[in-house]
């Protein structure tokens, strides 16, 4: 539907392939900057093009917010080197994509997605123009979307919270994520209703300590606005 013809969507599926090169681009169809994945593309994108905006647009976008395994072992990449205090550059997210697959139970390496697949994937993105709207733009969209799911109370399959197995030890992204989060706001002061974890509050890789609920939004933010939010 909305494509001009066969030809047309065929050409543009045929250039996501894993044999494509160059820029990606949102489907060239009314509507089409609107598809989630190239959304969370642009987004992606950005933080690669300018890492000095990873710390805000992170702040409001929970590593579960990236719907293709690729795009949230990138996205956790990133979050990782910039929680550590280095610029996200594609040679050092390149480097934490090697990392964790290093993490990986040797049962899950041949199923795993990433791999030269993520590098490819990570060289598009990084070759793909996004403006600083256009990113806060697309971030604000994938936000607005999972608020909007939560409060219909949606919720993740059933099919895919059963146990799958050993799983790998290292998953530091969502203590990542919350870290570049308080990082983000602009006056510790502004909390208020629903405090937020400290550094020294954040759990370690593989603990079993809760973390905050990934619906928890922070004020101040340049495309969230407002006090408190939680979804």
């Amino acid at each position: 539907m909305d494509w001009a013809d066969y030809a047309a969507m065929s050409a543009w599926t045929a250039g996501r392939g894993s044999t494509a090169s160059g820029p990606l681009d949102a489907p060239p169809t009314p509507g089409g900057n609107r598809f989630r994945p190239w959304r969370e593309e642009q987004v992606l994108a950005r933080m690669l093009e300018d890492p000095g905006e990873v710390t805000a647009l992170a702040a409001g976008l929970p590593p579960d917010t990236f719907t293709a395994d690729i795009r949230y072992d990138i996205y956790a990449a990133i979050i990782s080197v910039a929680s550590r205090g280095q610029r996200p550059d594609p040679e050092r997210v390149t480097a934490e994509i090697d990392r964790r697959l290093a993490w990986l139970p040797d049962h899950a390496l041949p199923v795993y997605p990433a791999g030269l697949a993520a590098q490819a994937y990570l060289s598009r993105l990084a070759a793909t123009p996004v403006t600083s709207g256009e990113a806060i733009e697309a971030a604000r969209a994938l936000h607005e979307e999972d608020a909007q799911n939560r409060a219909r109370g949606l919720t993740h399959s059933t099919e895919l919270t059963g146990d799958p197995g050993p799983r790998p030890r290292h998953v530091p992204e969502q203590a990542n994520w919350l870290l570049l989060a308080e990082q983000a706001m602009p006056d510790s002061r502004a909390m208020t209703a629903t405090p937020m974890a400290t550094k020294q509050q954040l759990p370690v890789a593989g603990s079993t300590v809760p973390v905050l609920d990934p619906g928890l939004r922070l004020p101040g933010h340049p495309w969230l606005g407002g006090p408190n939010i939680r979804m």
